[in-house]
């Protein structure tokens, strides 16, 4: 029997995880099957109740509920726990485990595009899941960040420098990051910033679908978030297989080549 693993969220029949993880595991030689759990949030409990019963063997998490499932999993990894995110879960003899792999994701990006971040002050636009593990990241490159939230949002307290959209001075920004869903094929053609605020400015749109946003149309040089999902899938497979999957030029370009872009 395959081995089964799963992507746990909202409005994900558009994810492209499914192909990415059946890439990753024919690299590792693994036999899997892997769903996309588009779930109300009452089903959290049961979902992780499978993993007991070996229905499934771990899951990726994403918006709405990387921060909603915590309650749920027994145990945080060092890295979860700082940035008070969960991307990726998995039973650990009787113990479920929730990590996060969206860190290692971000730095991957950088570290790929060769983007300069140290010292560069960095505005991310949005403030779930992503963004958190993002902060932290930055934080840790070195980066100057801080994040653009509306007038309303509740914020985190891992964040400690936070403006509303109103507040924001652009001008003093090197790099933005987009770790909202604006931009992608519900909101496509739109951008939660005006041109001129990005016309001679980097900005990574944490989105990969479409492959290029109008943020990024608009801004000077753009990246979409590609890299970052390819990246941290890899470093979620890696702990489920127990078997460390190197993000190199040959398992980079193998799941790149199945990725569609619509």
């Amino acid at each position: 029997m395959k081995t089964r693993y799963g992507l746990i969220g909202r409005h994900i029949g558009q994810s492209q995880s499914p192909v990415i993880h059946q890439t990753i595991a024919s690299l590792a030689g693994k036999d899997i099957a892997y769903d996309l759990l588009d779930v109300d949030e009452v089903m959290l409990p049961e979902l992780i109740e499978y993993l007991f019963r070996e229905m499934y063997h771990g899951y990726n998490v994403t918006m709405p509920y990387k921060q909603t499932i915590i309650p749920f999993v027994h145990r945080l990894t060092k890295q979860a726990s700082r940035i008070g995110a969960v991307n990726t879960i998995y039973l650990d003899q009787e113990t479920v485990i929730g990590d996060n792999t969206d860190y290692h994701g971000f730095i991957g990006l950088v570290k790929y595009h060769k983007i300069k971040v140290r010292r560069k002050k960095v505005a991310i636009l949005g403030n779930g899941g992503a963004a958190m593990a993002v902060y932290v990241a930055l934080k840790d490159l070195g980066a100057k960040p801080i994040v653009v939230v509306r007038p309303d949002s509740q914020v985190e307290p891992l964040f400690k420098e936070v403006v509303t959209y109103e507040e924001f001075d652009w001008t003093v920004i090197d790099l933005f990051v987009n770790a909202t869903p604006i931009g992608s094929h519900e909101t496509e053609g739109q951008s939660l910033l005006h041109p001129s605020c990005v016309q001679k400015k980097t900005v990574i749109d944490l989105l990969y679908q479409p492959s290029v946003t109008q943020m990024m149309k608009d801004a000077k040089l753009g990246f979409n978030g590609e890299m970052m999902l390819i990246i941290q899938a890899l470093r979620s497979a890696s702990i489920w297989y127990q078997k460390d999957l190197q993000a190199n030029a040959k398992n980079l370009q193998a799941i790149k080549d199945v990725i569609k872009h619509e």
